[in-house]
């Protein structure tokens, strides 16, 4: 059904007793700027969410639009070699060189598969892959045996499992690398084969393929709404700033050089056809809310939807370190390529009430996880990126409501 608020549509389904989800984010349509959004969620396997609003290149937004979710991506990264271990292929403890023997090179020979998921190998970037990737347009970035030989030969910014700072980028090379020499396949083919298709969600892909760049909506700037606190904006402006510096672990890995990097120029990077048609297993996943909640509805029942095992579950969900960020600057509850939804530090709980939920967000507003106990997964998307994601905590707070008076 639709709703018409102010000339823009609320559009979509949802079950009954979930009205109020719809409800409140036909209440909050203005904080789509520009752009658009959707959000969605499954309970006990069952989708009672699925509904998007605002607009696409001036259009009303399309339920088929496959948007990109950012970071959420290393969620899904973290899931496939999660299905490695499972398979007893692969070890998250042993390291790295075991898979990719090249990695050694410049002290890189003690860094463990577990060091990059929970963001303390160090190897965040360098000058060489800095210079490859252009911020005006993104090419460089699809340049990928090109990119995994620069990290190869890598230095790591600090003595490896010593230190954490956020991986934006090499992640999911690093990660993707290893899967490749593992199975043979390649990151995006491996996710497609072993999840979105046993899933029967078609369209989730890590990476664009080229014959569905027709459904990407275009990503827009950067929004500062008005009623965002003042010391949350310093804090994000702090950010912004360390990132832009090529001389700061935030810069490196933002890929800075001449005061911009990267967290300044996604539209850039990531609305042409490089940053969209390369896997990039930390960035770049695309789909639509409900394919994207689906998943992690699975990943919230007992059998995981059947992909993964119970023991793999506790494994990759079981808290590695909550050290502060020398990138993001906040301390993470970070479980192997999750992150854990336990308070930390009074920043509030962002995967619905429960400690044990575990997903991940993205940059400029995006949302995506799981949560075991009430077997709940949810996603929320937004094309006009804001730094100050609001919206989904309250349609979070408003799905477990609905969920509660269900019984």
């Amino acid at each position: 059904m639709d709703m018409q608020t102010s000339g823009v549509s609320v559009a979509g389904e949802v079950a009954a007793g979930f009205e109020g989800v719809r409800d409140l984010l036909a209440a909050n349509l203005a904080d789509a700027g520009d752009g658009g959004f959707a959000f969605a969620a499954y309970v006990d396997g069952r989708k009672v969410v699925d509904l998007w609003a605002g607009v696409d290149d001036g259009a009303p937004w399309r339920p088929e639009a496959t948007p990109l979710w950012m970071s959420v991506t290393k969620a899904f990264t973290a899931l496939c070699v999660q299905i490695l271990w499972d398979r007893g292929t692969l070890d998250v403890d042993a390291p790295v060189t075991r898979y990719w023997p090249e990695f050694a090179a410049s002290g890189k020979d003690t860094i463990t598969v577990a060091d990059v998921m929970t963001h303390r190998s160090g190897v965040l970037g360098s000058q060489e892959l800095t210079d490859l990737i252009s911020l005006e347009d993104g090419s460089g970035i699809d340049r990928t045996q090109e990119i995994v030989d620069i990290i190869a030969r890598a230095q790591p910014l600090w003595k490896p499992g010593t230190k954490t700072g956020y991986h934006t980028l090499t992640y999911g090379w690093i990660l993707g690398e290893i899967i490749h020499r593992l199975d043979g396949r390649s990151l995006d083919r491996f996710f497609r084969e072993e999840v979105a298709l046993p899933l029967d969600v078609p369209d989730v892909s890590i990476g664009v393929p080229r014959e569905s760049r027709a459904a990407i909506p275009d990503l827009l700037p950067m929004m500062w709404p008005e009623a965002m606190p003042e010391q949350l904006r310093a804090d994000v402006q702090t950010l912004l700033a360390q990132a832009r510096d090529a001389t700061t672990p935030a810069g490196v890995s933002c890929v800075a050089r001449n005061g911009v990097g990267i967290l300044d120029r996604i539209p850039e990077v990531f609305n042409n056809p490089p940053g969209r048609t390369a896997a990039l297993g930390g960035s770049n996943l695309a789909g639509t809310a409900a394919g994207v909640a689906k998943i992690f509805g699975a990943l919230a029942r007992p059998n995981g939807g059947g992909l993964v095992s119970a023991a793999s579950m506790e494994a990759f969900t079981t808290v590695r370190n909550s050290d502060p960020d020398l990138v993001t600057m906040v301390p993470i509850a970070r479980a192997l390529g999750y992150w854990r939804n336990i308070s930390l530090a009074g920043r509030p709980q962002v995967f619905g009430p429960n400690d044990e939920a575990f997903g991940h967000s993205g940059f400029g507003g995006q949302l995506g996880f799981a949560d075991p106990v009430s077997h709940v997964g949810a996603a929320f998307v937004r094309t006009h990126l804001t730094s100050f994601g609001l919206l989904p905590l309250l349609l979070n707070a408003a799905l477990y409501q609905a969920i509660d008076a269900s019984g």
